[in-house]
């Protein structure tokens, strides 16, 4: 990308280089706001320059960006949690608990109304005991924490106890979603112009010949 300081070899210093890369880990795991609107910037002036392809070239680049740091930051959200307790009502009466611990799901069971609080004591101390190794994916696959957040944010879902903070980051990417959507609509619709305009000189050409 030519884009490296290249510190290796002296051409940028360690402490200059290493700058860069705490911005960049501040963008993909807290404030995305920075890289965002850099960027936005950059597709701001590319369009007004009428260098659409580029500018749809950077708006796809910082679309892969967030997806890619937005899914991240929702899968280290909830493998950060030493022990997250859910529940879902299977009937009138009945409920099923999920215990989750560092993205890993750890026990299950389904218990009555009248006795809720005895199953769930009960798989506090059954639950598989899942040790926090410090990476990302302490002891799942990426597509078992994706599969429990879906459960966790489907509709009825009671969270029942958390030791830990469950949360995700206030300027994260999920929340650059809607920032993104904006940028796309406006470099659209530039590229949609550069669309019609050609046509025009196509139709004008076929209209002399």
């Amino acid at each position: 990308m030519k884009r490296c300081g290249a510190p290796c070899i002296g051409q940028e210093s360690i402490d200059s280089y290493s700058s860069h890369v705490t911005a960049i880990h501040q963008s993909l795991h807290n404030d995305s706001r920075p890289i965002l609107n850099s960027l936005n910037q950059r597709m701001r002036e590319l369009a007004n320059q009428e260098r659409f392809e580029e500018a749809s070239e950077v708006r796809n680049r910082l679309g892969a960006l967030i997806r890619g740091s937005a899914r991240a930051q929702s899968i280290r959200s909830l493998t950060r949690v030493k022990e997250l307790i859910a529940a879902i009502a299977t009937s009138t009466d009945t409920w099923e608990f999920v215990v989750i611990r560092h993205g890993k799901l750890a026990a299950s069971a389904t218990a009555k109304s009248d006795n809720y609080k005895e199953v769930v004591e009960s798989l506090k101390l059954t639950a598989e005991v899942v040790i926090d190794n410090g990476e990302i994916l302490p002891a799942s696959h990426h597509e078992e924490v994706e599969v429990l957040l879906r459960y966790l944010n489907q509709e009825g879902i009671r969270i029942v106890e958390v030791d830990g903070i469950w949360a995700l980051p206030t300027f994260g990417s999920a929340a650059a979603r809607s920032e993104i959507e904006k940028v796309r609509a406006q470099v659209g619709a530039n590229s949609y112009k550069e669309d019609f305009a050609n046509s025009v000189d196509r139709f004008a050409q076929r209209s002399t010949n």
